[in-house]
């Protein structure tokens, strides 16, 4: 019976003149399933493909968020799946799909507060690692600094510090095509606390102050601007002096 009601809603979500009672119908539900019907119901808001219209893709995206918010640390058995339907979501050519899929990711985040960060965080970064799609590279980037602020507190700054080397040596990579959004990520990191590689982030951003990407040069700002608070920061002073030095003029 829930099938039917929500593949219903969903078909309605395609055309303009029925959206805004489908979305409504379909946000009442998610808020008011019992914990038997949330299998079934992420089953189906999962099953949207690509060759359905963007409106449609994106606000099934959303309703992951609206679950988040509604029923929290009940949730906490079906986050690999709802991360998983995220990432699969990231490689849609619009923008507003991959923004509602950041969105989802903060609300799982922090609604979802009995699930370990790990649980959230390890899946994007296997998958950050894997992606060679471009809009997947940004999303991904994206949705890891999402989550990151989303439980700032928990943060296993160890784990951060073993991390962002591996980070740092994805962005200099040619494969890797997301480069503004990973050092956004990075800034994160170092914004978190995780001051063991604060001479790698710094190393990385001074290299990309050089690029030829507008995008680029303003994230290494920002991550410079991250490092500028740690305590080992007055040690790499001469060397981010020069390379700002040498940009002076870039209207960063």
């Amino acid at each position: 019976q829930l099938r039917i009601r929500v593949n219903t809603c969903l078909d309605k979500l395609c055309d303009r003149d029925t959206f805004s009672i489908a979305s409504s119908q379909l946000e009442n539900m998610a808020r008011n399933l019992s914990g038997e019907e949330i299998s079934s119901f992420l089953n189906c808001i999962s099953g949207i493909d690509s060759s359905e219209k963007s409106i449609a893709r994106c606000y099934c995206v959303s309703l992951l968020g609206v679950l988040s918010a509604a029923h929290g640390d009940s949730l906490a058995a079906h986050v690999p799946r709802m991360i998983a339907v995220v990432i699969s979501r990231l490689r849609d050519p619009d923008s507003a799909v991959r923004s509602a899929c950041v969105n989802a990711v903060t609300l799982i985040t922090a609604s979802i507060s009995s699930t370990p960060l790990s649980v959230i965080l390890s899946p994007l970064v296997v998958a950050l690692f894997r992606e060679q799609d471009r809009n997947a590279q940004t999303g991904l980037s994206l949705c890891l600094s999402a989550a990151v602020e989303a439980r700032r507190r928990e943060i296993d700054t160890a784990e951060m510090n073993k991390l962002l080397p591996r980070i740092s040596k994805l962005v200099k990579s040619n494969g890797f095509r997301a480069k503004p959004s990973l050092l956004l990520f990075i800034g994160n990191i170092v914004n978190c606390g995780c001051r063991g590689s604060v001479s790698c982030s710094i190393s990385t951003a001074i290299e990309f102050l050089s690029s030829d990407d507008w995008a680029a040069r303003k994230a290494a700002a920002v991550v410079l601007i991250a490092a500028a608070g740690t305590d080992s920061a007055a040690e790499f002073k001469t060397q981010c002096v020069s390379a700002l030095e040498r940009r002076r003029f870039d209207k960063v």
